[in-house]
């Protein structure tokens, strides 16, 4: 990846992360001024029912923003390994194009036999294979988060909204 693209992805990645907190954030302060100012009367069936209904979406809401941030950082780790095992594997494939006496391990400084460095690249393609198993799943996960969170903050805000507007008689 060359340096431009570089930057401009880890800037991209450092504003959805803020973006995420902010949410939270807001989410859990609209959440605990809405339960300060509630003054619990006896629930009906009616529209009583509104401003609950919206604080469990909210509270629900921000609870998924919270796994969409841990998922988050799960995937940042989960990627990080795997831009390790693939270094680790290419360090050894080209290790391979060397002649067998001139085989020397670069992460050691030992030398190396070439049974050795095809048994290091096995172990490291079925680490990448599985840490990219990994990344796909919490990546979807990720998103699926992310639709829950849209949803329920949106949910949350206008039934809130709409609570406030008809309790003002």
């Amino acid at each position: 990846m060359s340096e431009k693209r570089l930057s401009i992805f880890n800037a991209a990645k450092e504003a959805e992360s803020k973006f995420d907190y902010f949410i939270a954030g807001l989410v859990g302060t609209v959440f605990a001024y809405s339960v300060q100012q509630y003054s619990y009367p006896a629930l009906d069936w009616g529209l009583g029912l509104l401003e609950p209904f919206s604080l469990v979406l909210l509270i629900t809401c921000l609870w998924v923003s919270l796994k969409r941030i841990e998922c988050i950082l799960v995937l940042s780790r989960v990627n990080y390994a795997l831009l390790e095992a693939s270094e680790r594997a290419e360090d050894y494939h080209e290790m391979m194009k060397n002649p067998p006496e001139n085989m020397i391990d670069v992460h050691t400084g030992i030398a190396i036999s070439p049974r050795e460095i095809i048994e290091r690249l096995d172990i490291y393609r079925k680490r990448i294979i599985s840490q990219k198993s990994l990344a796909d799943s919490e990546g979807l996960r990720s998103q699926r988060y992310y639709r829950y969170r849209t949803l329920f903050l949106v949910s949350g805000f206008l039934i809130l909204l709409f609570a406030k507007i008809l309790g003002h008689k």
